[in-house]
């Protein structure tokens, strides 16, 4: 598989989720009171089911996918990173085949809390992350 954008290798994928997938996550639950926070992970998880149907679609059908489903640009943009960042966990071999594409998230969360400094640099409290990563452990 080819390098993709920001998983080079493992240093810069930990950058990369700590930066994107997870700083979203983190960022939407943090808004939110403690008791929607599994409603919100359950649809981050959707969202990573529909990103991966999109990983072998070309631009245009992915385009067409969106305006067939009136997505605005804040849900494409989040789709299109979402997709991105599994075509990097998988060129890595963070996430193998036959996985659930939403094993991306606790995963990230596991190399991202072995560099501590991610956490400070990009505001992520590890009660947060630690929430997240077994909620989708009992996912299974």
């Amino acid at each position: 598989m080819t390098k993709v954008w920001g998983f080079e290798d493992i240093e810069s994928a930990r950058e990369y989720l700590a930066k994107y997938l997870l700083n979203y996550i983190h960022m939407e639950l943090e808004t939110l009171p403690k008791e929607e926070w599994e409603k919100t992970l359950t649809t981050w998880a959707k969202i990573c089911m529909f990103a991966s149907t999109l990983l072998n679609k070309k631009d245009q059908e992915r385009e067409e996918l969106y305006k067939k489903h009136n997505f605005d640009q804040v849900m494409i943009g989040i789709a299109e990173d979402v997709r991105h960042t599994l075509l990097g966990a998988y060129s890595l071999g963070i996430l193998k085949d036959g996985e659930k594409p939403y094993q991306v998230i606790p995963k990230g969360v596991d190399l991202v809390l072995q560099k501590e400094e991610l956490l400070t640099s990009y505001s992520l409290r590890k009660e947060v992350l630690d929430y997240i990563r077994d909620f989708f452990r009992r996912k299974r």
